[in-house]
């Protein structure tokens, strides 16, 4: 016999208690921008969203789907049937998981890299950031029948040789790793009969270095993106971000129907009064300054000629200034 207990979160089966996990709520809102775009620092942002679960880059698990119950269980195993989660059980939580072996690579992704706690309580939306932008765009019709009203997308793109130089740094240990990747999604760009607009450039410069394969799937990505109408989105560069964190953060808000809290503001601060950017993979602290400009001392001028000359003709470019973009 099993009967519900709607105080205390459990059903009784048998003589026994078990924990029942509440179900997914009806609100999903996606970060989505290609890698090094600025996902990390904005997905920070919005966490301070009291009503909102943050569960971070899901497309790293390709077995769980945006409203699989096991990411509850992943994301809160000890607390996720409560309605109030505030920093202090979060924190509670977290040093109890971490006591604990880290076997499987979602618990760890997360729960562990990222080491921010915000008040939550009666959480109504679930939170996800996606960096691989090539997969998602692709399948933006199957979330649009899957979700239909229910899923908003945040879309930041960066400038391109920022982000690229972002991307070199990162790849620069493992190249190979880097050749490999991008060049699968060139082909998987050629041989899509959806993208035949794209398959006479991408043919070109299929037997290009793995830089400019970088610049091509930056293209085509993103402008899948900024042509959809599928998905309710809201289009945002990670420039303006810098220059104008709160002004952007709050049209952010304001599309999302959520309201600013001090967490917000006090994230916000936090994270762009800084002398110094932060550098690695999941930095979040920007000085404005630094973050828009380092690219110009780093970039190689043969890469730069070589990447402006793919993106000719692109018309993602006009989202900068002409000041912006020269090295």
């Amino acid at each position: 016999m099993i009967t519900a207990d709607l105080y205390s979160n459990t059903i009784q089966e048998n003589n026994r208690f078990i924990l029942q996990m509440p179900d997914f709520k009806d609100n999903f809102v996606v970060i989505a921008g290609s890698g090094r775009s600025g996902t990390t620092w904005l997905g920070s942002l919005l966490d301070t969203y009291e009503h909102a679960e943050y569960y971070y880059e899901i497309c790293h698990f390709p077995e769980l789907d945006f409203d699989s119950p096991d990411l509850l269980k992943r994301k809160h195993p000890l607390i996720g049937f409560s309605p109030v989660r505030p920093v202090w059980l979060r924190k509670t939580e977290r040093l109890l998981m971490e006591k604990l072996p880290q076997s499987v690579l979602s618990t760890t992704s997360m729960r562990l890299h990222q080491p921010l706690f915000f008040d939550k309580h009666q959480i109504d939306t679930c939170l996800f950031k996606i960096v691989k932008l090539f997969s998602f765009a692709m399948n933006l019709q199957k979330y649009k029948e899957k979700f239909d009203g229910r899923m908003k997308v945040i879309h930041i793109i960066r400038n391109p040789y920022s982000q690229l130089v972002s991307e070199i740094r990162q790849h620069e240990k493992n190249v190979e790793h880097a050749r490999q990747h991008f060049s699968m999604r060139m082909h998987e760009i050629i041989n899509n009969n959806n993208l035949v607009k794209y398959h006479d450039l991408g043919k070109r410069y299929l037997d290009g270095d793995w830089i400019e394969h970088m610049a091509f799937v930056w293209w085509v990505s993103n402008e899948i993106m900024i042509e959809n109408k599928l998905l309710s989105t809201y289009v945002l560069t990670y420039e303006e971000l810098c220059r104008k964190p709160f002004e952007i953060t709050q049209d952010v808000f304001s599309f999302l129907g959520w309201p600013m809290s001090e967490q917000t503001k006090k994230q916000i601060e936090a994270t762009t009064t800084v002398e110094n950017s932060e550098t690695g993979t999941w930095s979040i602290k920007k000085n404005a300054e630094q973050a828009m400009n380092r690219w110009r001392n780093e970039i190689k001028p043969s890469d730069y000629n070589r990447i402006s000359q793919m993106l000719s003709s692109c018309q993602l470019m006009a989202m900068w200034n002409r000041e912006e973009l020269l090295l």
